[in-house]
């Protein structure tokens, strides 16, 4: 029996110590089992290169294969064909990767990986295709080794759909600790057909950039192939994406839904601007806009009175980028099946507010978008009148002549410099300070903020007092 004997410690630490003394050390984070080599991290995980782990040919083609073994739990590929890729073309250089470093892949074998190996055609996604159609370009001569070489490495080849990808969803190329965590959540995804959600998004770092209407688009489409998302090849047969195609619906019902809400007639609208119609549809179901701001984006493209917003603005900036996509805005209009109808209901929200106007129902609204078209001094009568007769405010600002939107403004602002956030029309908590004095509603106002500890609020309130003081507060005024 040996006098001394090794342990091994955490981070790679080892010790020799005598026979006798082992008890002493074991189950302290120390063993004198010899830990497991790290096996090396697979190749294409958090690189905006997608390097293969393995390169083989089998029957003349050349295969590109990804270690998704730390994905499944078992020694398993998802390999992709190389289309047009000769033999003696492929070479090890595969580009830099997103520090500037040179990416070597693995050399040329004539056996498959071991473990499970998927070769499945249908596992590409629209826009994100492995593959494609190779070009050997850019061939030259390494000065180190004298051998052929590919200058521009096989990155390209192999995701020839990064430049869409880069153009539609950019935050996936967005770095985490210098990680392209998206685009490895994405090839997750692709590997296990799993849906990728904005909680594991947020998981990895990434908390922005990307709407729910991107994920809806990339989950129903990740197992397609070609131009046509709708249909997918399953077992060498072509069938119906059900995903898809229940997506499809969903997006033209909030399409439609929001030009109601604009008062324009979805149908008539369809049938008179099929192609301008086709192409929002189109925008709609990749996500271009959230939902919340559909009607606004829909409002500004389509040149509606109210929507015209300045370049400074933050919907110009979040709307104009998807404007620039359409090629032709110009759309056709009934006088009174569109115009009389857009204005109707601008009106009718000046008269009473956006959260009146919304409380109707639709036949409420309709007549008095009739009214607007054929009497417009009667529509005015009858505004007035539901206007003075409110009760929030109708006690307060009835008989004066008075619009919702002459009044409204100084509550937003107080509402704003109050909560920290644009105030909410259709909140009733907002509408009841329009039933009170300026002075009273901002009382109201910071009264509900401080019972919410609404944490702009209270952080604005620690400033002020640390200010008047003249040093730092005490007692957790402050929420972080």
């Amino acid at each position: 029996m040996p006098d001394e004997v090794t342990i091994y410690g955490p981070d790679g630490q080892t010790r020799e110590v005598p026979f006798e003394d082992v008890h002493l050390w074991t189950g302290n984070e120390w063993s004198r089992t010899p830990p497991e080599a790290a096996k090396p991290q697979a190749n294409w995980l958090h690189s905006n290169k997608l390097v293969a782990d393995y390169v083989y040919t089998k029957n003349g083609i050349v295969y590109f294969a990804y270690d998704i073994s730390e994905l499944v739990g078992y020694p398993a590929y998802i390999s992709y064909e190389a289309n047009g890729l000769a033999i003696n073309d492929y070479t090890t250089n595969w580009g830099v990767d997103l520090a500037g470093n040179d990416r070597k892949g693995p050399a040329m074998s004539y056996t498959p990986p071991p473990g499970e190996v998927i070769e499945d055609p249908s596992l590409t996604m629209t826009g994100f295709s492995v593959g494609g159609s190779w070009a050997p370009t850019n061939f030259g001569i390494d000065p180190t080794t004298g051998l052929r070489i590919n200058k521009n490495g096989f990155s390209s080849f192999v995701f020839s759909g990064f430049r869409e990808l880069e153009t539609s969803y950019p935050w996936l190329f967005d770095e985490v600790n210098g990680q392209a965590v998206g685009l490895t959540l994405l090839f997750k995804s692709l590997a296990l057909g799993t849906p990728l959600t904005a909680e594991e998004l947020n998981r990895y770092g990434l908390t922005s950039g990307y709407t729910q209407g991107q994920l809806d688009y990339i989950n129903a489409t990740i197992l397609t192939g070609g131009d046509d998302p709708l249909s997918f090849n399953l077992n060498g047969d072509t069938v119906t994406n059900q995903k898809y195609a229940k997506l499809l619906g969903t997006t033209k019902e909030k399409l439609n839904t929001a030009l109601e809400d604009l008062g324009i007639s979805a149908e008539a609208f369809e049938r008179e601007n099929a192609e301008l119609y086709e192409t929002l549809w189109g925008q709609v179901t990749r996500g271009k806009v959230t939902d919340t701001l559909l009607d606004e984006y829909l409002g500004f493209v389509l040149g509606i009175e109210g929507y015209g917003y300045s370049k400074d603005s933050d919907f110009y900036a979040i709307f104009s980028g998807p404007r620039n996509e359409l090629n032709n805005i110009g759309w056709k209009q009934d006088t009174s099946s569109f115009t009389m109808g857009i204005n109707g209901k601008s009106s009718a929200i000046q008269w009473i507010g956006l959260s009146r106007w919304n409380g109707l129902s639709k036949e409420e609204q309709n007549s008095l978008i009739e009214l607007y078209a054929n009497d417009q001094t009667e529509f005015d009568r009858r505004l007035q009148t539901m206007f003075d007769n409110d009760p929030v405010w109708g006690e307060r600002f009835g008989g004066k002549n008075l619009k919702y939107s002459q009044v409204v403004g100084p509550y937003k602002t107080f509402w704003q410099n109050t909560f920290g956030e644009v105030a909410d029309e259709e909140d009733e908590a907002f509408l009841e300070g329009l039933g009170l004095s300026q002075l009273d509603a901002r009382k109201n106002y910071r009264t509900s903020a401080y019972n919410k500890r609404n944490k702009y609020f209270m952080n604005t309130m620690a400033d002020n007092i640390t200010t008047s003081l003249g040093g730092n507060i005490q007692g957790g005024y402050r929420i972080t």
